[in-house]
């Protein structure tokens, strides 16, 4: 198919200027270094948003690991066997004994570690699950996210979703059809959270969710939350790099609605 390396959309819609400016924008940049290992069936997607939060944090801050490609899986085991006290190795995934990375960032910080390696697991959860298990025993550190509320604060876990298999797809295929005014109080922070099954990420209205769409976050979505815990005093411009990547989210999910031939949800200048 004819579509942007990079970005994976149709040349038309590619998004690919549109990061580099908004990165030049506000100069976007991290301490730690971010290791998306990406299972093969989401490699090339449209709505893939791994690729994209790699593209955001460019080559010197992020690497891209293809589940079954030799030469990047063994990059990504070389880096979970050279973690060290002074440079540790987190990956993002809920197990049941994940530590909140809130205090592993804390404890980094009383033994003056200020960078990180943070593998982020890129697939549905199904994917996820099985890709964990074939992480390498003893398995790294690994971490569970807090949601951040628009002020800034920490307020709830992010773990999968518990729901019933019955109604899922009626209930996904409602969000995907809600109108332009839910997306928008939905990028503004102002979505209403009393409905389980209204979704809480910006990706939603281009990749169906099974089941309860709150409380999901794409990859991007959740590295961003991440790297804001691992900055909680902010000296690191975590809360302008997150914003940033929710911004280039925004704008590749219309750029996609527009690629399908649907209206876009977020911006009028796409």
């Amino acid at each position: 198919a004819n579509r942007c390396p990079s970005c994976w959309l149709n040349p038309r819609y590619c998004v690919c200027n549109i990061v580099r400016d908004m990165c030049q924008e506000t100069n976007v940049t991290t301490p730690h270094k971010v290791h998306v290992w990406m299972h093969h069936k989401e490699f090339g997607s449209a709505s893939n948003t791994g690729n994209l939060l790699c593209h955001v944090l460019g080559s010197e801050k992020s690497r891209l690991h293809l589940l079954g490609h030799r030469e990047s899986s063994l990059e990504l085991l070389n880096l979970l066997h050279s973690a060290s006290a002074s440079r540790p190795t987190l990956v993002l995934y809920p197990a049941p004994d994940a530590e909140p990375i809130s205090r592993v960032a804390e404890t980094m910080r009383e033994n003056g570690v200020s960078a990180c390696d943070l593998v982020v697991l890129d697939g549905t959860w199904g994917h996820a699950r099985r890709m964990y298990r074939e992480l390498p025993e003893p398995r790294p550190p690994h971490v569970h996210l807090v949601a951040f509320g628009t002020d800034g604060d920490a307020d709830a876990v992010v773990r999968k979703p518990v729901f019933a298999r019955g109604d899922a797809r009626r209930k996904a295929s409602y969000w995907k059809s809600t109108d332009k005014a839910y997306w928008q109080a939905l990028a503004a922070g102002d979505a209403p959270t009393d409905d389980e099954t209204a979704p809480s990420s910006l990706l939603a209205p281009v990749r169906m969710y099974r089941g309860p769409g709150s409380g999901r976050l794409c990859t991007l979505e959740a590295c961003g939350i991440a790297l804001r815990a691992l900055d909680p005093d902010g000296r690191d411009g975590a809360m302008a790099l997150d914003e940033t990547l929710r911004a280039v989210l925004r704008r590749k999910v219309d750029r996609l609605l527009l690629q399908n031939g649907t209206e876009a949800v977020y911006c009028d200048d796409v």
